[in-house]
């Protein structure tokens, strides 16, 4: 039985042919890939063959809503909150009670790491448990695939397969 995020994804992939794009739903679709099936790949990421990373340094916050489970989205909503929050918090303890609370600015990194700690885990966990995840995820440059001990990273390139 499918995940609600993998009817998300198989929405979208819909969507996108729909719009002329050939999105890959298998990752015998997948051109110059190291591994022929789903279970080849997981198997080699078990036995440390290979590594799936994240590509991307963006945060799409509508691909996170699509993936993550309602406990996730929370986390999120609430590490969000705390950027705006701390701050303001902060700022006014510093101006009314002493100066020295303006040291807690310092838990906005924090904030920022949680965030894309989160993001990161969501994405990995998904394009792990899923073929049509991860063949979207791949598709979009959100992931990619390293051979243990190499410096070669596989991903999708849009100018040689197009997007």
């Amino acid at each position: 039985m499918a995940t609600q995020a993998e009817l998300n994804i198989e929405q979208l992939v819909t969507n996108l042919e729909a719009g002329g794009r050939r999105a890959p739903r298998e990752i015998g679709d997948l051109p110059d890939f190291p591994r022929k099936t789903f279970e080849e790949l997981t198997q080699a990421v078990t036995a440390n063959e290979l590594h799936i990373q994240r590509l991307s340094v963006e945060l799409d916050v509508d691909l996170f809503g699509l993936l993550a489970t309602s406990s996730e989205r929370l986390w999120m909503r609430g590490y969000r909150l705390s950027l705006l929050v701390v701050p303001v918090f902060v700022l006014a303890l510093g101006y009314s009670v002493s100066w020295w609370f303006v040291l807690g600015l310092a838990l906005i990194p924090l904030a920022i790491k949680r965030i894309k700690d989160l993001y990161a885990a969501v994405i990995l966990h998904s394009a792990f448990h899923s073929e049509s995840i991860f063949c979207f995820l791949y598709y979009i440059g959100q992931v990619s695939v390293c051979p243990t001990g190499s410096s070669e990273v596989i991903c999708w390139n849009p100018d040689k397969h197009g997007l």
